[in-house]
């Protein structure tokens, strides 16, 4: 497996956060040669695994005080090339009912230039969890990947049963 898997943190449109796995082609060019149809429903299974649970630990790393955060945080399959796979996980925007626009200010902190009722220090609850996937990022891709292979094998003998 390559060893230049990385998650990234970009801010995207509307105030929301887009974490974005790269690094897995390796992984999808070993699998097309072996099970080119299912290569690619595994791997969306394997980054979907990791993109669900990041959006898990930052929702329960956020702030709670309507609980409005926790619920804004979201994971989404996107769409990529033949061979690519997409997921974000985003916070607010999307037009969704829990919008968050507000979340960079805990992210970050509101900055020097905030004075009395309006200053606040920053409380991050989304880079630690990044910080923590991509130090660890082999390990949980072996973890999820394990899950999703199994899963499309016990599926496949199923099937194959069946017949």
């Amino acid at each position: 497996m390559a060893r230049n898997r990385a998650a990234s943190v970009k801010h995207g449109k509307r105030g929301g956060i887009t974490v974005s796995l790269t690094g897995l082609d390796e992984l999808i060019e070993l699998l097309g040669d072996v099970a080119p149809r299912e290569a690619i429903n595994i791997m969306t299974a394997t980054i979907g695994g990791v993109a669900r649970g990041m959006r898990d630990e930052i929702s329960e790393g956020a702030p709670s005080d309507t609980g409005t955060l926790k619920k804004s945080v979201w994971a989404e399959k996107k769409k990529g090339d033949r061979n690519t796979v997409v997921w974000h996980v985003n916070i607010g925007g999307g037009g969704r009912k829990y919008d968050a626009w507000y979340w960079r200010f805990i992210e970050y902190g509101t900055g020097p230039s905030a004075t009395g009722a309006h200053a606040s220090p920053e409380r991050p609850f989304v880079r630690p969890v990044v910080m923590k996937y991509n130090a660890d990022m082999d390990n949980i891709i072996r973890e999820k990947f394990g899950v999703a292979f199994t899963k499309a094998v016990q599926k496949k003998m199923k099937k194959a049963a069946m017949a």
